[in-house]
């Protein structure tokens, strides 16, 4: 493969007269790319995620890495990276021999030539990422967005592919050995927690961390062995967050407390606060009426929905995959399963609500109990489109809403009708107000960039006691 990284904007729009124009990556990049080039044909957008994308984007052809493989034409073909770990894509396709003769372009390196300055790395810092799936699920949206405001702090991502990587084979240990490989010693690693491998090889992170000297800083997403019913795996991830990291990321100060009593270091421990929310090309969201519920609305994940038409004068607009709607009620509107970066164009109501459990009473059993400790990625959803909130009111983040008056508080969702009547237009357009405020920091990912402060402060602490 040609890496023409000495190529400017001409060059590039010279060489693709006539040819195929892959595009390697659909995210954020991708975006950027197509707003400074509205103009250019491209002929297919290499992603992992194709087969979800295609069915979401109109007039665009999505195709796997695989099926990019079987018929890309060398001579007839370009192809542009446009995702920001270019260097691992480069090193992974400079391994195919049938991309030989294909000319390649890196969109970063590109807007560096035309005066755009590239993101740079620290030769010193690190960032493990793993593939991960995109669907129209959640879950997959705050890995990502935490892998990008990382590298903006200049963090040089390092992959490990769960795409390529079998579970539990010779294949798995080598993966981790060319992780090793490519980090410097006394470097520092992130690490995003849990990690998508579950196999024995992670435990190699054991042994780089030793052997290398690295400090390692790590984000928690989610502490499984404590929302019930925990697996193997959950086991084996907790042995990772309660040994590896020399600091730790945590939501907040009741999940400090929670890892403190269970014999964690509290001085390791760093409060994230609110998880950030980046959102490409924002725009203001149609403000209109109802509650806003967002997430999986499978039955058995979200009990509570298929109650809420209990609830009097109250209207509740769901978004989500797996909504099971036996019955068509009044105050129901459900607008269907969106990718993440879509959801957002389709967001209208007036509240978010942050609320999980089987009962519309309280938030009961385990899920209750793991609310009191988390932060909900739904809530950075509702603030980041500038929508005030409602929460429950013994969740750990009922403390962030009401700290900075984006929203109020509920016990029971039987509370809505008399606490949203209590709300005046002025008192809700300061919340508004507050919450667009809030939302303008979640999209710069500024709570994440502040906590990785603090996080290599306590780092560089420890690095001068061992030198004291």
């Amino acid at each position: 493969m040609l890496i023409k990284n000495s190529a400017n904007k001409t060059e590039f729009l010279e060489e693709i007269k006539e040819k195929k124009l892959y595009c390697y990556g659909a995210g954020k990049v991708f975006r950027d790319f197509l707003k400074l080039y509205p103009y250019i044909d491209i002929y297919s957008v290499v992603d992992r995620s194709a087969d979800v994308l295609k069915d979401k984007f109109k007039n665009i052809k999505f195709i796997t890495p695989e099926q990019f493989l079987k018929e890309c034409e060398d001579k007839n073909s370009v192809l542009l990276i446009t995702c920001f770990d270019y260097v691992e894509i480069e090193e992974e396709l400079q391994k195919k021999e049938i991309l030989n003769d294909l000319s390649c372009y890196v969109y970063y390196i590109m807007q560096e030539k035309d005066g755009v300055k590239e993101m740079s790395y620290d030769l010193n810092k690190y960032q493990l990422t793993e593939f991960r799936y995109q669907d129209c699920m959640a879950g997959q949206k705050a890995p990502a967005d935490v892998t990008i405001i990382v590298a903006k702090s200049g963090y040089k991502p390092i992959t490990l592919n769960r795409g390529t990587v079998t579970r539990g084979t010779e294949q798995t240990r080598l993966a981790w050995e060319d992780i090793a490989d490519n980090l410097k010693e006394d470097s520092y690693l992130i690490l995003q927690l849990p990690l998508l491998d579950d196999t024995e090889g992670l435990y190699k992170i054991f042994d780089i961390k030793k052997k290398k000297n690295i400090k390692i800083i790590g984000i928690v997403h989610d502490i499984n062995i404590v929302r019930g019913n925990p697996t193997e795996y959950d086991f084996r991830q907790y042995k990772v967050l309660k040994e590896v990291p020399d600091v730790l990321i945590v939501h907040n100060m009741y999940m400090a407390k929670m890892l403190a009593d269970r014999g964690f270091d509290s001085d390791s421990l760093v409060n994230l606060d609110i998880f950030d929310y980046l959102i490409p090309d924002y725009k203001e969201i149609k403000e209109s009426e109802g509650i806003v519920i967002a997430g999986n609305l499978m039955e058995s994940k979200a009990r509570y929905v298929y109650q809420i038409n209990k609830i009097n004068n109250v209207t509740f607009n769901l978004f989500g995959a797996n909504y099971n709607a036996q019955k068509t009620f009044n105050n129901i509107n459900y607008f269907g399963a969106f990718l993440p970066d879509e959801l957002i164009k389709n967001l209208t109501g007036k509240y978010g609500l942050v609320w999980d459990g089987d009962s519309i009473e309280t938030c009961s059993g385990g899920k209750g109990e793991y609310l009191k400790i988390n932060n909900p990625h739904k809530l950075s959803l509702y603030l980041a489109v500038g929508l005030p909130v409602i929460i429950w009111d013994e969740a750990a983040e009922a403390d962030f809403v009401l700290r900075e008056n984006v929203g109020f508080t509920v016990r029971s969702l039987y509370e809505l009708p008399g606490k949203m009547s209590d709300i005046s237009d002025n008192n809700y357009e300061i919340m508004k107000k507050n919450a667009e405020t809030v939302g303008a920091r979640l999209r710069n990912g500024e709570y994440l960039t502040r906590a990785l402060k603090k996080a290599e402060e306590k780092i560089q602490e420890i690095r001068d006691g061992e030198h004291i």
